[in-house]
């Protein structure tokens, strides 16, 4: 909800502050940043400390920015009010990942996070329609109240309901940064992660920019905007409802490489129709729609991969997966507010960069299996002669 609900408004914002209309891509790109730099700290705090009261802890400073936000005096303040939510919101980032992992693992564990990412996007294609709905009936400031009231609701719920699932033989307690070293290291996360990168930076980058691309350049109004907006997710949703149902059906690789294939398929098409066409709500939201859909099947497959090796101290590996991953969707929707968006042209071009990496690294992986498997037959086969 934090992320999106102020799209809608985003017009407004200049207009309060006196700035360009691409400058509140800034919003988004301070919340995202800190988002993803804070779950570098909650992830091993969450294997020390418990799940539990680092959650409830990060609910307090994610009630504190959205105050500041609600109250803002100038756009400086606000991004300092974004920033602090980010602060609070990235416990999120990481016991999304962490306690799906403290719970299941292969196929029923990408099965898991099939659901659980069809849940999570309701809440981004629900956040601008109620934003447009708040921007229209009272002013931006009303999307921050109602995220105060909804980060208070929320804390109440964790606080009354919220089990703890920490491990009951946790790893030994260590230095952060020996056990960010170790999961690094871990070849399989690497490979898992790149894709993961590359197809939030995406999403992103298109969330940043389709409030100036719809509204500023195309001219259409706010409400109309609102639905737009929302229009690619339900393939998103699509997609992770096909990773949950062929989870225990097809192999993690295959799953793999038809999320990155659809994923450079549907870049490329955004490029080529951006170069080719004038921009209108068809060609821009048409090869998006599909690339949201390469993204909700591969951010299951990709996470449940990158976990798959760490049963104890998954706080700390989701913590790295999710940090890096929020913090690369930041630096993406940065660099995207910097870049004038006349047209969709800049879009298609940052969607294929993404997607060409996704698909190179997805190989990886298979090149990565295939070495597993090459040196696990002749341990066994020797094995057997021995017998």
């Amino acid at each position: 909800m934090s992320q999106t609900l102020f799209v809608p408004g985003q017009g407004a914002i200049a207009a309060t502050f006196g700035i360009s209309p691409g400058m509140t891509q800034g919003i988004m790109a301070a919340y995202l940043a800190m988002y993803g730099l804070s779950q570098f700290v909650y992830g091993p705090l969450s294997d020390n400390l418990g799940r539990r009261p680092v959650t409830l802890g990060g609910l307090v400073l994610f009630l504190a920015g959205s105050l500041l936000a609600w109250h803002a005096a100038s756009f400086t303040m606000l991004i300092a009010g974004a920033l602090v939510q980010g602060l609070g919101a990235g416990v999120a980032g990481v016991m999304v990942r962490t306690v799906p992992r403290d719970r299941f693992e292969g196929p029923a564990l990408t099965r898991v996070n099939g659901l659980l990412s069809m849940a999570l996007i309701l809440s981004p294609m629900l956040a601008p329609v109620l934003g447009g709905f708040l921007v229209s009936h009272f002013d931006w400031r009303a999307c921050y109240l109602f995220l105060l009231g909804l980060g208070g609701a929320v804390l109440l719920l964790q606080a009354c309901c919220f089990a703890e699932t920490l491990p009951a033989d946790p790893e030994p307690r260590a230095p952060a940064w020996v056990r960010y070293q170790a999961t690094w290291q871990n070849a399989n996360f690497r490979h898992h992660l790149w894709p993961l990168l590359a197809v939030f930076s995406g999403v992103v980058v298109f969330e940043a920019a389709a409030g100036v691309l719809l509204g500023e350049r195309l001219g259409l109004p706010a409400s109309l905007v609102s639905w737009l907006y929302i229009a690619p997710l339900p393939p998103y949703i699509a997609g992770s409802f096909l990773a949950a149902s062929l989870a225990h059906r097809w192999r993690h690789r295959a799953l793999l490489q038809l999320g990155t294939s659809l994923l450079l398929l549907a870049a490329l098409a955004q490029l080529l129709l951006a170069w080719a066409l004038p921009m209108n709500a068809w060609t821009l939201l048409g090869p998006v729609s599909l690339y949201f859909l390469a993204a909700g099947l591969l951010g299951p497959v990709a996470t449940s991969g990158a976990l798959s090796d760490f049963r104890k101290g998954a706080g700390t590996a989701g913590a790295l997966l999710g940090g890096l991953q929020n913090l690369a969707a930041g630096l993406a929707a940065g660099l995207s507010s910097f870049i004038p968006q006349h047209d969709a042209l800049p879009l298609g071009a940052l969607l294929t960069l993404f997607a060409v990496l996704a698909w190179w690294q997805a190989r990886r992986v298979g090149e990565l299996h295939a070495q597993v498997a090459n040196i696990t037959t002749p341990a066994v086969e020797s094995s057997q002669q021995s017998l």
